[in-house]
Parts: structure tokens; sequence; C-alpha cells
């Protein structure tokens, strides 16, 4: 016999229909439940919760039919099936125990073989309707905690775009400033480098100028000094310092005159470099002159005698109009610069 823990409650005013039905039933192990009429049936209904009804159709007061419909209309109970027992074969009343809410129906006097498989058939589909309804109520769960969990998920996601964005704009934002500030240093420098030239350029004019004047009233004055010498006014001074005073003023004579980078640039303007008067010997004279070799080492890197180095530098200072080697190398670096 197959072992089962299912409950059938029995609703029969016959107590021999009662006994008969509870022993064949307890011989499968089911757990059989009794009420006399359809209102004590309903309230044991209620109380337990029984896995199958068994319900008579011919009861007094409460027929079946009604207390099947009541059943059906409890939500607590309705999904509890109802097989109904009977005397009456016809197939009105067949109908009639369909239509109020039973799913199957067996007559009376009951076949034993045939009411223990249908209770057996109706609670098998009772338990496959619970599993079922089990298993779907797991699916919702698990449907519930995926969705959730795919909630998350995105609204993580989302958030992390949000991130990736706002770092986004903010680097963007970062760019521009440097941007902005990388142009207003290049223009602030350009503007430094502009009026510091500017006023190197003044300062020297100035300073050319101060000088100038300066230079033109020492040779007023020592031509004045000349002068009086020459009229006999001075007759205190010697010869020598007569000489002196020469001296004197043939060596201011230079400072009055436009500097040698002057003569340079107004002979360029005329068309006339003073450096390409200069031989191919003397350009290599000159270069190593204004990098700084000695006439020994000159001598040495051109194979001649140190006394012709010496004439070459001595033809470049007449030829550049410089009186010694520091001018001329001045000269020469300011008309490499210019060039």
């Amino acid at each position: 016999m197959q072992q089962s823990h299912q409950s059938v409650l029995v609703v029969d005013d016959s107590a021999t229909n009662l006994q008969v039905v509870a022993s064949l039933l307890e011989a499968y192990a089911y757990e059989i439940l009794t009420a006399r009429d359809g209102a004590a049936g309903i309230v044991r209904a209620r109380l337990t919760r029984p896995d199958l009804i068994l319900l008579d159709v011919e009861m007094p007061v409460l027929d079946g039919f009604e207390t099947c419909r009541r059943l059906k209309a409890d939500p607590d109970l309705m999904d509890i099936p109802v097989i109904f027992m009977t005397v009456r074969s016809e197939s009105a009343d067949k109908v009639a125990a369909f239509r109020a809410g039973a799913v199957d129906y067996v007559t009376k006097p009951l076949e034993p073989q045939e009411l223990v498989l249908r209770v057996r058939a109706q609670l098998q589909l009772r338990r496959l309707q619970e599993a079922a309804e089990q298993r779907s109520e797991d699916l919702e769960v698990r449907v519930a905690e995926r969705t959730a969990e795919l909630q998350r998920t995105l609204d993580q996601r989302n958030v992390d775009l949000q991130d990736r964005q706002r770092l986004s704009d903010e680097r963007e934002h970062l760019v521009g400033v440097v941007r902005s500030q990388s142009e207003q240093v290049r223009r602030l420098t350009a503007e430094w480098v502009s009026a510091q030239h500017r006023v190197d350029q003044g300062l020297h004019r100035s300073l050319s100028e101060r000088m100038t004047e300066r230079f033109a009233l020492v040779d007023a004055h020592l031509t004045e000094v000349k002068h009086l010498i020459a009229a006999g006014e001075c007759t205190e001074y010697s010869t020598e310092a007569n000489r002196h005073l020469d001296v004197a003023i043939t060596l201011l004579k230079p400072a009055l005159s436009p500097v040698p980078g002057d003569a340079l640039a107004a002979d360029s303007s005329s068309g006339v470099d003073v450096f390409e008067r200069l031989s191919d010997r003397e350009r290599q004279v000159l270069t190593l002159l204004t990098q700084g070799r000695s006439a020994k080492e000159i001598a040495a890197v051109l194979g001649v005698a140190r006394t012709t180095v010496s004439t070459y530098r001595g033809r470049l200072m007449e030829k550049l109009g410089v009186e010694d080697l520091t001018a001329l190398v001045k000269l020469t670096l300011r008309y490499e610069r210019d060039v």
C-alpha cells in the first residue's frame, strides 16, 4: 500500500457510509476527517484544510450542491478538489455537480477500487498543482531577485557612466583652462620680450646720445685749448703739452664719428659689404681670431709664420676701421648676428 500523509474530508449524513469510506481510505494511509452535514463539513474544512473532500449530494437542510458552492465561494477553500457521492446517475445531475464546482463524480453504492482510483488521481493532481504553484512562486522569487540584481547592476553602471562623463567633463575643462593659461603665458611673454626690447633700445640710444654729447664737449674744450695755445695765449704750455692735446683730440675723433658697426650698416645699405672685400685667407684669420685663438695657434692651423698672422691682423683692422683686436672681434660678431 502506498503511504500518504494527505487528508480527506468525508461529508455524509449516513454514519454507515462514513464508516465504509473511512475504513477503505485509511487502508491506504490517508488521514480521514468526517462531518455529518454540509454546514459541519464547511466548518471542518476551514479548521483542517483537507487535501480532498468527498461530498454526499443527498443531505438534509444543506445539500451537496449548495455546500460545494459555498466551499468554492470561500477564498481559503476554493482550491480544494471536491468529488460528489450520490445515487443519482442522470446526466443532468452530473452537469449540476460540475457546475457547482466539483472535479469528479462517483455513484452509490460505491465501488471500492473505483473510489480509491478517483481519490488517488485527484490527490496526485492536487500534489502536482501544489508543486507547480510552489515552482511558480520560487520562479517568481528568483525572477524578482534576478530583476533586482540586474537593476542594481544597471544602476551601478549608470553611476559609473555618470562618473566617467563627469571626469571627462572635468578633464575637458582642465584642458581648456591649461590652454587658456598657456595662451596667456605666451602672450604675456611676447609682450614682456617686446617691452624689454624697447627698453633696451631706449637705454642704448640714451647711453649713446649721452656719450656722444660728452665726447663732443671734450672735443670742443680740447680744440679751444689748442687754438689758445696756437694763438700764444697759453704760453705756460710747452710743445710737449701741445703734442699731448693733439693725441687726445685724435683719440676722441673715432668716438665722435659713426661706430664701425654703423659704418658697416651704412656700407651694407649702399650695396657694398665691407666683409666681401676680404680675401679667403683674411676670412680664415678673422674666423680664428673671433674664436679666441692666439697668434701661435692660428699660425699652427694655417701653417704660416706667427709674423704673418700679425700682418693679417693689422690688415684686417685697417680694412674694417678698428683700432684694436677687441673692436675687431665685436664688429665681426655683430656682422654675423645681423646677417
